[in-house]
């Protein structure tokens, strides 16, 4: 009601204007009339105001006051009407010196205006009553929006209103802004509602933003300041003392980096619209008749949040997010925190939300997130301290509420501790679909100090055994209400990795970086320099090994690895341990691959001669015509002996062929001798052929290879010299009889 009363008589104000000065509307390019003269027909342009004067200048379009004196009662005993009436576009009034203006509109500008301080330039006006209007009186006036505000200390007071409405700062539309500048706003304080006195009245305004160090004050004021569109407050302060009707109202209000206090207001101290932000500042709200803060969405982020209220200190009809902040919520009559409809967040903050009157610290008809936050919602017996409609989450931090409960309507996950009045407690927390979940308990730190342990290795310690011992108690699945005792699992692990001793390097003394073959069949002897009643076991590749596979005798100490148990180690290198009770020697075993003699390594000379062609009691090469050092069978090889060749060398291929010449066969020797038929038998088995001057594979040519095609039966003696033999015995035996 008193509002629509303000803009009836705002409407009236014009059309007296109008009615007043026709000319100066109508006036070509506009006018700007200074103490009630157009300065732009004055001589020099210079209007005189008291000890001082405005001036203007048309090529900046720049009113300029020095030290001037405007308004005051004219001859008739009103006040002035206008003390600067601005009808031309796009002036700046530049302030030198101390001015002053006594007037019932104190500047006034039809279009946008730029008030700029000069060196320190000031302004005090001065707004009361003229007795010839009804309407609004005002310090500074902007009919369509557009002030701003630069480096000015401007004063404006607004007394003898005589329960007339009043406006320190009056501006109905587009964007505004006072920029390093200070303004002090005063009024009465009173408690008519049809009468309306504002500090800054933006009805109609797209906004208007606050910065750069400014500093507004309204010591006592009707409503401090009320912005249509948003209003923004950055890098500047804002202090609002008694107010009766509002502290700050905007359609958006965003706080950035500074400092706002509404001390105490009979409504509501900060309203928006829409939403309130408030990042990495301090604001402290009070409201004696209602609420402290009240908006449809509320974000606080790395801030501190006073907020005192006789019905909820905070309500909020949408969402509400507090991160990273300190926020004091306090109700005489209702909840601290309220959010009507969305969600609630805490995160990273401390907050305190009291109710006066035992009702709920919080309530939220959402869902209720508080993550790593300090949270003091007191209750009565039987109240919920903390209520939400939805679901309810709480991870890490400390959520007290003194005798009171936590019900959530939906699931409640739990992760943090619950106190009530200072002792940790989960008694009184309901879910009203029954599912409390409790979070699980935190591992890492175990997880690390058993893998630091893991790290370790066990046999450069003598008591190893105290890790395993503590990592062995950890006990899995534990949730976080046992998280102390998951925290001692880790002390535990660590204690014991830091009384861990090293153990000493004790000598091999015998049997040290032995090699061996595989399958040798002969026990590892190692024998260790320190006293064997403090033997322990022994380590073979880190591994503690049975006693089964080794034995152990003093003198120092002598172990010795069975011989079934070397044949079950892999060829390559092994580490043997020998442990102590006070230390650990350590040695190096090498296994290698047995070498089969019937195989020996290419371009390598077998270790024995016995293996050449006429030695008894040795095998004869697998591969006829092999090249190396064993020979073939030789017709009438008999144990060791060479049967005396027949005196005729018979008739072979090739007979009388030197060793210059290249035989046909493979087979055939170097020396000139007769080259052996295909089937590898003599062609007359009465003429053998000659026995050669030396092993056969020393007469071969390079590159040659002896071939043996015969086949083997196992007898060293081919059947042509049996019959040879035996027709010989024969012979002998006839002639011995003729003789006797």
């Amino acid at each position: 009601m008193g509002r629509k009363k303000t803009l009836i008589c705002m409407l009236l104000a014009v059309c007296l204007m109008w009615t007043f000065q026709p000319e100066r509307a109508s006036a070509d390019g506009g006018s700007i009339m200074v103490n009630g003269v157009n300065i732009l027909q004055a001589a020099d342009r210079t209007v005189p105001c008291g000890a001082g004067s405005a001036v203007y200048d048309e090529g900046t379009n720049t009113l300029t006051l020095r030290n001037a004196e405007i308004g005051g009662p004219n001859h008739g005993g009103s006040v002035l009407i206008y003390g600067i009436e601005i009808q031309k576009e796009g002036v700046t009034v530049r302030l030198e010196g101390g001015n002053l203006i006594d007037a019932y509109l104190g500047i006034w500008s039809r279009n946008p205006i730029v008030i700029q301080g000069a060196d320190g330039g000031s302004l005090a006006v001065r707004v009361s009553k003229n007795q010839e209007l009804s309407v609004p009186c005002r310090g500074i006036s902007v009919d369509y929006g557009g002030l701003t505000v630069r480096d000015a200390n401007i004063r404006i007071t607004m007394e003898n209103l005589d329960n007339m409405s009043g406006y320190g700062i009056d501006i109905c539309g587009g964007d505004n802004e006072i920029v390093n500048s200070q303004l002090e706003i005063t009024g009465p304080f009173l408690g008519n509602e049809d009468q309306s006195v504002v500090g800054i009245n933006g009805t109609g305004a797209n906004s208007l933003t606050i910065s750069n160090q400014s500093h507004i004050t309204m010591p006592t004021i009707g409503r401090g300041a009320d912005v249509s569109g948003k209003l923004t407050l950055s890098d500047s302060t804002m202090e609002i003392g008694s107010t009766y009707q509002s502290g700050i109202s905007g359609g958006n209000v965003e706080i950035v980096n500074a400092c706002l206090t509404a001390s105490e207001s009979s409504g509501l101290a900060l309203q928006a619209n829409e939403k309130i932000t408030i990042v990495d500042s301090e604001v402290n709200v009070k409201s004696t008749g209602t609420n402290a803060l009240l908006c449809g969405n509320l974000e606080v982020a790395n801030s501190s949040l006073t907020a005192n209220g006789y019905w909820p200190a905070l309500f909020v009809t949408q969402n509400t997010v507090i991160r990273d902040s300190s926020v004091h919520a306090e109700s005489s009559a209702d909840v601290g925190i309220f959010n009507r409809e969305g969600n609630l967040e805490i995160t990273g903050s401390t907050v305190n939300a009291v109710s006066n009157a035992g009702n709920s610290g919080i309530l939220t008809k959402g869902d209720l997130t508080i993550s790593d936050s300090n949270i003091i919602s007191p209750g009565n017996a039987g109240v919920s301290a903390i209520k939400a409609t939805g679901s309810f989450s709480v991870t890490g931090g400390t959520t007290e509420i003194g005798a009171g409960s936590i019900t959530a309507g939906g699931t409640m996950q739990i992760g943090g501790a619950i106190t009530a009045n200072g002792t940790v407690s989960f008694d009184n927390v309901h879910a009203g679909n029954g599912s409390v979940i409790f979070a699980g308990a935190d591992y890492g730190a175990v997880d690390a100090a058993i893998a630091g342990a893991q790290n370790l290795k066990r046999e450069d310690y003598t008591n190893f055994e105290i890790v395993d011992a503590a990592i062995g108690a950890v006990i899995r699945g534990k949730d976080f209400r046992e998280q102390a005792v998951v925290d001692g699992y880790a002390e535990a692990v660590r204690a014991a990795v830091a009384a861990l001793v090293p153990v000493s390097s004790i000598p091999v003394v015998e049997g040290a970086d032995q090699t061996v073959e595989v399958g040798e069949g002969s026990g590892i002897v190692i024998k260790a320099d320190w006293a064997f009643d403090k033997f322990l076991s022994v380590l073979v590749d880190g591994t503690e090994i049975g006693t089964d596979c080794y034995t152990a005798a003093a003198g120092s100490t002598i172990i010795t690895l069975k011989p079934e148990y070397v044949n079950t180690l892999s060829p390559g290198n092994h580490i043997i341990g020998i442990r102590f009770t006070d230390g650990l020697a350590q040695t190096t075993l090498t296994l290698k691959e047995k070498e089969d003699s019937a195989n020996p390594p290419d371009n390598q000379q077998p270790e024995d001669d016995s293996s050449q062609p006429g030695d008894s009691g040795n095998s004869q090469p697998e591969s006829p015509g092999d090249s190396g050092n064993s020979q073939p069978e030789s017709p009438g090889d008999s144990g060791n002996s060479q049967p005396e060749p027949p005196e005729d060398s018979g008739s072979a291929e090739n007979p009388g062929d030197s060793g210059s010449s290249r035989p046909e066969h493979s087979g055939a020797s170097d020396n000139g001798s007769n080259a052996a038929p295909e089937n590898g038998q003599p062609e007359n088995a009465s003429n053998p052929p000659a026995e050669p001057a030396g092993p056969l594979s020393q007469n071969l040519l390079p590159g040659q290879k002896i071939l043996d095609k015969s086949p083997h039966t196992g007898d060293s003696a081919p059947v042509g010299w049996l019959l040879v033999l035996m027709a010989g015995s024969a012979m002998g035996m006839a002639a011995g009889r003729k003789r006797i």
